[in-house]
């Protein structure tokens, strides 16, 4: 049997600490031991990112949305109906003041349904009041018609608020081939045209548009677009 001896040109503790880092790779699963030639990279290695003890994770950044480029349809708001376009109005654009959509059509048609049912500020004319601007008179008249609902006041058209205000529309007419004439029920614009309901060759109800001016035929898009 031969025994291992020590090169003459290193020392026995160079020797033996070569043995030992040996015996270290086999016991911690290094394979046969045999360690990569230099410049070779060891396929089992993970690579560390930064100089730490583990990989460093690999973290996606979030996506950016461009003001006014929502996938939603809605600038990142609550809501993602734009345009009224479904048969629910749950699904309208967020109102409030200072709010991506503070002049809009939308806001013109919740002015008109507050203004019939009695909220008002004094003002005689509907015209006068529905300018289509959120503005703290409307906070408030939002608020109080809340109130009446019996829902949170707080004086911002959220989903809620967009069903309660849809729940006091009455049907005026659904003999057209086309829509359903829609008005306000219990209040002081009652039998007067606000707002139409298309209907589908196939008789589905879908989404709405708004009368041009309450009682008129033509109409004018219920939606985020601003008042012209």
């Amino acid at each position: 049997m031969k025994f291992r001896t020590a090169p003459k040109t290193a020392s026995y503790a160079s020797w033996f600490a070569t043995i030992a880092l040996s015996a270290t790779l086999v016991a911690c699963g290094g394979g046969s031991g045999d360690t990569p030639i230099d410049g070779e990279v060891d396929p089992n290695e993970v690579p560390l990112i930064g100089g730490g003890d583990d990989p460093d994770p690999i973290i996606e950044p979030d996506p950016i949305t461009e003001p006014g480029a929502s996938a939603d349809g809605c600038e990142g708001l609550t809501g993602t109906d734009p345009d009224s376009s479904t048969a629910d109005w749950g699904d309208n654009c967020r109102l409030q003041v200072g709010g991506e959509h503070q002049k809009s059509r939308y806001t013109q048609g919740v002015q008109r349904i507050v203004w019939c049912r009695g909220h008002d500020n004094d003002q005689a004319n509907i015209l006068d009041f529905a300018d289509g601007d959120f503005g703290n008179n409307t906070k408030e008249q939002v608020r109080l018609f809340q109130e009446a609902q019996g829902i949170d006041a707080d004086g911002v058209v959220g989903p809620e608020t967009w069903g309660e205000l849809q729940d006091v529309l009455e049907l005026l007419d659904n003999q057209a081939v086309d829509r359903n004439t829609n008005g306000v029920s219990g209040g002081s614009c009652v039998g007067v045209a606000q707002f139409y309901q298309t209907r589908e060759a196939s008789g589905a109800l879908t989404g709405w548009t708004m009368a041009a001016t309450p009682g008129n035929p033509e109409t004018v898009p219920f939606s985020i677009d601003p008042v012209q």
